[in-house]
């Protein structure tokens, strides 16, 4: 790796007695040492921010520990096949390494001293001159990788409920204090650095220990020297591939007993060998690049040829860095690339996240290194400016991209005549008077999988009588995902008559991974950073021809997921529409055109939203709405104080993805929505309630007044004499129940109060607001639902178990991506939870099940 007269032992000595001497000069401020160190953290200061930042992000965020997680667990399970785990640690691998690379070089001087003023290089190369200076920049360069290994290591050596493993007192410590465990391994890293620096023998040889600058040196002695450095630079390039492949090794053999008795000197090696390794090869790199450029002012002042050669190189590497960032950039750019699944699965979130900190240090580096300070500042200002003042939001509209014309969408009928129809045609065939109404509570694709699969599951236990007799749908967020991707199904089994694949476990499983294990968060990333945060600049989106914000990306990949996953259960040639979230319709799943009577075989959906401007409920109802008094008109389900968005859109139908859209808008994830100046601003449903009961309970309220009292004209119209009476009956006999689908059984406590009472004062005020939709008002309705209809007709299907006599609870994070083990978890467990209240929806059901 390096040449060294010494022996190691004696490095180690000698470098520990120039950093106690150090130490005692900067103490006693000898030669100015503090205003020297000053001047080393101001040239650090980039990427050391940054660095705490990634360590923050790497351990207080649950989302970016859930992709170490799912990582660590299939190393621990050792259920992957070697190639594909040795590409996927190799490519991450490789975009660590490259982010290493960005701290590490500088950029090449921009000649436009007329836009950017005068920065000289030359102040910058003083600090690599000075002894030491250049392996300090190598080490510090090399922290993102360190910071990395210690994240994968930590999540190794902790237990995972979801696996069976009881945790033990190292996994809860490391819980609670990862961030500090980043700081301290960080600055033992830097420590240890310092003792193990390199000494390069042909350096040390020729110039000694004295100022290099001073020293004039012979042409073979500087070709002897660059010499001897380039074998080290080549044996160091060697070092790296040949390490990712030993420590591919190493991980792939971790779950073995053999090695388990070793995993604490695995990890050891794992989280300080590749950092160091990095280092060794930037600072000869740095070495090379140094002696060389003395060489160059030696035969500038001696008037002598001189042809560069590792500068060439440097330039080139720092010239296809910047290159493959615009690639990658572009390739965040494009619509048609983001909306394909082999984007979600090769830009990978964490490869995204550091992808953003390349492509944001390289621009933030090429702007501080060539601006002066002043310049800067004054850009930093205007582009803030323009932003407040002229920046556009074109992008956020809402498209309507739903294939019926605008101007001939389905009309909708209220909720009384939908009902009869629906009730009628069940009276009809003999079935029982039974109705269900389900609310499926938001929280990303965790909440998506375990909506579709609760009612999947349960449709397949009742062999399609749950589907027949579910009325209506209310979802939120992540939960109107899981709806939308639920009616999808039904609706092709519908029109094709194909029931069969549905009770296949095999395919339905595969129907729901495939939506659900996406990862749409990369996309969200890039929006955020890239395309949706141009477009708000004018003119820079005229080069986004499309104006398609994060949201409508987001519609594109979840259209793109469902129609893979409908071919899968299908077959490709069955397809009802090539983009079917995007094209079909909202109302058209209710309605057809120029028909009186409404369909009957889909559950009716309330996708909810909340408007921006005065934090009110929206809906996107298949039912027309009645805006006069509730008071006067109780079979009207809604209060006066929803906003009724199909209504007020008037001619413009939503399709049924910008319907489900309308109710998963998350902060940041994805951007609100605009549709038009009457309308307002539309954001994530939770911010109202999270679980969309609200809008069930109302349904369900007048519902019941309408099988008290149902409309005798309709009645009469609609069904032979002898049969109106026997209806009536059927109305009277129709027994309600509402299916309570959510995230973690928590509501019935009134005891949660003392376990959350931990954040700091000064941010109560925050948390209070930000729990007041997602417990105060959720945890209101459903109380209130419990105490008004009782046990035994509100079922609830939650997906985890709160525990009060531990501080850890088994975790599948709320994400918009979910792991493997994760999702077959959801899976297992919605059979197990169908299964134990089967019997409690409908008896018959349980019985033909057994």
């Amino acid at each position: 790796m390096m040449t060294n007269p010494d022996t190691f032992f004696k490095r180690l000595k000698r470098n520990a007695r120039e950093n106690a001497e150090w130490l005692v000069e900067l103490w006693n401020n000898q030669d100015r040492e503090r205003d020297k160190l000053l001047r080393y953290y101001r040239w650090h200061f980039k990427e050391l921010v940054l660095c705490v930042l990634l360590a923050y992000l790497l351990t207080r965020v649950d989302k970016v520990q859930q992709f170490f997680s799912a990582f660590a667990i299939e190393i621990k399970r050792g259920h992957h096949e070697f190639l594909h785990f040795a590409l996927v640690f190799g490519l991450n691998g490789l975009v660590v390494f490259w982010l290493c690379y960005v701290f590490w070089h500088k950029p090449a001087r921009v000649r436009a001293r007329f836009i950017f003023g005068d920065r000289r290089r030359e102040d910058f190369e003083a600090y690599y001159r000075k002894p030491g200076g250049a392996w300090r920049v190598a080490m510090v360069s090399a922290l993102p990788m360190l910071l990395v290994n210690v994240t994968l290591s930590m999540a190794l050596l902790r237990d995972y409920e979801l696996l069976g493993e009881r945790p033990s007192p190292l996994s809860e410590w490391l819980d609670s204090n990862a961030f500090y465990v980043q700081i301290i391994v960080a600055a033992l890293y830097l420590a240890l650095g310092s003792l193990i620096r390199p000494r390069y023998r042909a350096v040390q040889n020729i110039i000694g220990t004295g100022n290099r600058k001073e020293i004039h040196l012979t042409a073979s002695q500087y070709d002897a020297m660059l010499g001897s450095l380039w074998k080290t630079f080549i044996a160091n390039l060697l070092l790296l591939p040949a390490g990712i492949l030993i420590l591919t090794i190493l991980l792939w053999f971790y779950h073995t007993p053999a090695f388990q008795s070793f995993q604490y000197i695995t990890l050891l090696f794992f989280v300080l060998a590749p950092p160091l390794t990095v280092a060794f090869f930037l600072s000869s790199f740095s070495e090379c690049l140094i002696i060389e450029r003395r060489k160059e002012d030696q035969y500038k002042e001696e008037e002598l040829p001189f042809e560069q050669k590792f500068e060439k190189w440097y330039n080139w590497l720092m010239g296809t860095s910047y290159v493959i960032s615009i690639l990658i950039f572009l390739l965040c750019n494009s619509s048609w690339i983001t909306r394909q699944e082999w984007f979600s699965q090769w830009m990978f979130p964490i490869a995204m996240l550091l992808f953003i900190f390349i492509a944001y240090y390289q621009a933030l580096d090429l702007l501080t290194y060539n601006t002066t300070r002043v310049r800067f500042y004054l850009f930093s200002l205007f582009c803030i400016a323009v932003l407040i003042i002229w920046g556009r939001s074109d992008h956020y509209r809402m498209k309507f991209d739903s294939a019926t014309p605008h101007h001939r969408s389905p009309k909708r009928t209220n909720l009384e005549t939908y009902y009869l129809n629906w009730a009628k045609d069940r009276f009809l065939q003999g079935e029982p008077a039974e109705a269900y109404l389900a609310a499926a509570e938001g929280g990303g694709s965790r909440s998506g999988a375990w909506t579709c699969a609760v009612l999947t599951q349960l449709d397949m236990a009742s062999q399609g009588a749950f589907r027949r007799h579910c009325f209506a749908i209310s979802g939120v967020s992540g939960g109107a995902v899981g709806s939308a991707a639920t009616i999808a199904l039904w609706d092709h089994a519908s029109k094709l008559q194909v029931d069969s694949p549905l009770y296949n476990p095999a395919k339905r499983d595969k129907y729901i991974e495939r939506i659900f294990r996406r990862n749409y968060i990369s996309t969200a990333l890039a929006g955020i950073f890239f395309y949706d945060l141009i477009q708000q600049f004018p003119l820079l989106n005229n080069f986004y021809p499309e104006h398609n914000s994060r949201t409508d990306r987001h519609q594109d990949e979840e259209d793109n997921a469902v129609c893979l996953s409908l071919c899968d259960m299908f077959g490709e040639q069955t397809l009802l529409r090539e983009h079917y979230l995007k094209k079909t319709d909202f109302l058209s799943l209710y309605y057809e055109q120029d028909s009186v009577a409404p369909r009957t075989d889909l559950p009716l959906f309330f996708p909810n939203t909340c408007r921006v401007e005065d934090g009110r409920r929206g809906i996107l109802s298949p039912i027309l709405i009645d805006k006069s008094d509730k008071g006067r008109d109780r079979k009207s389900p809604f209060s006066t104080t929803i906003v009724d968005i199909v209504g007020i859109c008037d001619s413009l139908s939503p399709s049924l993805g910008e319907a489900t859209s309308l109710s998963e808008l998350f902060p940041y994830v994805n951007a609100p929505v605009f549709i038009n100046k009457n309308t307002g601003s539309f954001m994530d449903g939770g911010a109202y309630e999270n679980l969309g009961l609200t809008t069930l309970y109302e349904v369900k309220q007048s519902l019941d007044v309408i099988c008290e009292h149902p409309d005798s004209n309709w009645i009469a119209a609609n069904l032979p004499e002898k049969q109106q009476e026997g209806f009536r009956q059927y109305l009277r006999d129709m027994r309600f129940k509402i299916l309570l689908i959510y995230n973690i059984d928590n509501h019935g406590y009134e005891m949660l109060a003392e376990y959350k009472n931990y954040s700091i004062k000064l941010f109560d005020p925050i948390m209070a607001m930000l729990q007041t939709p997602f417990g105060g008002h959720t945890d209101y309705i459903y109380h209130k639902v419990k105490f008004e209809m009782g046990d035994s007709s509100v079922i609830d299907f939650p997906l985890l178990e709160t525990k009060f006599d531990t501080t850890r609870t088994e975790k599948i994070v709320m994400s918009r991506w979910l792991s493997e083990l994760e999702l077959d978890t959801i899976l297992q467990r919605s059979i197990s939870r169908v299964d134990a209240k089967l019997g409690k929806v409908n008896k018959r059901w349980l019985q033909k099940a057994q």
